[in-house]
């Protein structure tokens, strides 16, 4: 679709699309504290990641890689005549001299990231998270060609889980889009292998760096109301039954929230030229919003987020394709003085979810 200028300056949020060869998703997971974190570390205790099997990539030092090398950096600045971004720093919040790894991308596709990851647990749920950042400029002499990461999971040598990011595109400004998925441990093993690869072909336009690399495991059951003469327990709060419409389609999650107590307004747009979008939202589980128009005035409702109601779950499904495939939106979500904007695209097979947890 084509963006309305009234949209334009918004940040969009990518999403990753997966699949599960193995398990399903389980719907009612809350995810806290990391397990495993991968931040390359500060210029004064540097973590050195151990890469193997790399394709047509090779490590070097500097903040400026040519094309088929990565380094770790803490910026990059002054980069080929100023083709790339200047990022005065890594995605770690308060990282003083953090670093992220600076991929200058290969003429050809290949794995970029190689490593083994132990001590998780056997057969259960665990959600990763990247951030990634487009370091290259628009620029005249080459055609840019965006880069598309493919993400594996693999287990005892077979692939559990595999993620695409779709196009990281070039920007006016550098901005960090953050990724997440979902997956199931194999039951016979406690250790994965983390495989990035960058699928696009050419070297123009395609470099970028990664920061933060998060496994956090999913914690069941859902927390302890407090308890009152008229509440219920949380687990009611989520239809017994899943809609057929979720429990058919993969649910990529989004966007995920940690809010202290308090009321939301949530506010759906189109996200482009108004061509006959349609959308149904469920709210854990349940259909709080039937098939609604969507357009520059928005569908809008409320979510109060408290001790009683700590944890929420949005799901948006498609209806239809509209005019334009895909089924596209704008969320808008105002919780007290923050704001969140979330770009969402839906499909027949995929939705796409949001959770709300309290803090």
């Amino acid at each position: 679709m084509k963006l309305n200028d009234i949209f334009f300056v918004l940040i969009l949020f990518s999403m990753l699309m997966f699949s599960y060869p193995s398990a399903a998703q389980k719907n009612n997971c809350i995810f806290k504290d990391a397990v495993y974190t991968l931040d390359f570390g500060t210029v004064s205790n540097f973590e050195v990641p151990v890469f193997y099997n790399l394709e047509n990539y090779q490590k070097t030092s500097g903040s400026c890689p040519e094309n088929g090398y990565y380094s770790f950096a803490t910026s990059t600045k002054n980069c080929f005549e100023d083709k790339w971004h200047i990022v005065n720093e890594d995605h770690s919040p308060g990282d003083v001299n953090g670093k992220m790894m600076i991929i200058n991308g290969s003429e050809k596709p290949g794995n970029f990231f190689v490593m083994t990851i132990a001590g998780l647990k056997p057969g259960a749920t665990y959600r990763i998270s990247e951030w990634f950042v487009n370091i290259s400029k628009y620029t005249t002499g080459c055609t840019a060609v965006h880069p598309s990461i493919e993400i594996n999971i693999l287990a005892n040598d077979e692939i559990i889980a595999s993620f695409k990011t779709g196009e990281i595109k070039l920007a006016e400004v550098a901005k960090w889009q953050q990724f997440t998925g979902e997956f199931v441990m194999d039951s016979k093993t406690d250790v994965i292998t983390l495989q990035m690869k960058d699928l696009t072909s050419s070297d123009c336009g395609n470099d970028f760096a990664v920061d933060d690399i998060e496994l956090t495991q999913c914690s069941q059951p859902l927390p302890e109301q407090v308890k009152t003469e008229n509440s219920k327990p949380i687990q009611e709060t989520f239809a017994s039954t899943l809609p057929k419409v979720i429990e058919t389609r993969a649910n990529p999650v989004i966007q995920q929230i940690t809010t202290e107590e308090v009321e939301m307004n949530i506010e759906l747009y189109d996200n482009g030229e108004i061509d006959g979008d349609t959308v149904s939202i469920y709210h854990n589980n349940e259909l709080v919003v039937s098939h609604a128009g969507i357009s520059t005035k928005p569908v809008t409702l409320k979510i109060k987020v408290d001790k009683l109601k700590p944890h929420h779950e949005l799901v948006m499904v498609a209806d239809n394709l509209g005019r334009i495939p895909p089924n596209t939106s704008l969320m808008i979500i105002t919780a007290g003085k923050k704001r969140y904007e979330i770009f969402i695209s839906s499909s027949e097979q995929k939705n796409a979810k949001v959770i709300i947890d309290l803090k």
